[in-house]
């Protein structure tokens, strides 16, 4: 009996052991899960401020850009092809800043929530490396690019040859150039391909045109008749 009684009490108190951790695990459970809703509430509210304050600041830094650009394109001091070197560095900058926003903003977010990103940057390490093996002449074209726009050797809308093509600039990025001929061909040359540029729109322009006339007429009165078409072109608005 007595052995009965021993054997009863510590089943007895096994059991209620038992209850206890698994009450313990159900009270650890609600919490882990309560945590990970908390945890995935937070980084939707974290990434929702990220992605708005993204947008606000590019917002505002568009709207400051614009601004700045009125005001140039308003200035009777600064000469057009200034204000085109202006334009391109405007839109260079606002390129710059949205990548760099973003990564900023990565960061942040994977911070708040506690995520380690010392890994992402050491493996994006070791892939910028890889790339800039395997890509030097994507380099080459991007540091040419900044020093095409820090000389202001041509800007939008100037007249260039290029590689022997000649055109109208219509965009200028730290990769390539984009200028379309006069029969409409948009060319693209990377920046680290140029070896040289011919701005024919830079400051001033001259159009030179040959004019064919006889042997017999007058050389004197051929240029009076030049100069005075050259003359009424030039008044005219």
């Amino acid at each position: 009996k007595t052995f009965v009684y021993l054997t009863n009490n510590k089943i007895k108190t096994l059991k209620e052991k038992i209850n206890d951790i698994n009450n313990e695990i159900i009270s650890l459970k609600s919490r882990r899960n309560q945590e990970l809703l908390n945890k995935i509430i937070r980084g939707l509210i974290v990434i929702f401020i990220a992605l708005f304050s993204v947008f606000l600041i590019m917002k505002t830094a568009r709207r400051i850009s614009r601004k700045i650009l009125s005001q140039v394109e308003e200035s009777e001091k600064i000469d057009a092809h200034r204000k085109q070197r202006y334009t391109t560095l405007s839109s260079v900058i606002l390129s710059f800043i949205k990548i760099l926003i973003w990564v900023l903003a990565v960061l942040w977010v994977l911070g708040e929530l506690e995520i380690d990103y010392a890994p992402f940057l050491v493996a994006a390490g070791g892939i910028s490396l890889a790339i800039g093996f395997g890509a030097q002449s994507l380099v080459k074209d991007v540091v040419t690019g900044f020093f095409l726009l820090m000389e202001e050797q041509f800007a939008l809308g100037d007249f260039i040859e290029i590689n022997g093509n000649s055109g109208t600039v219509e965009k200028i990025s730290l990769r390539t150039i984009k200028f379309r001929s006069l029969d409409g061909t948009l060319h693209i040359v990377p920046n680290g391909s140029i070896s040289s540029v011919s701005n024919k729109t830079y400051l001033w322009s001259r159009a030179v045109v040959k004019v064919g006339v006889s042997y017999d007429e007058d050389p004197q009165k051929v240029l009076s008749i030049l100069e005075s078409i050259s003359k009424e072109m030039k008044e005219d608005p």
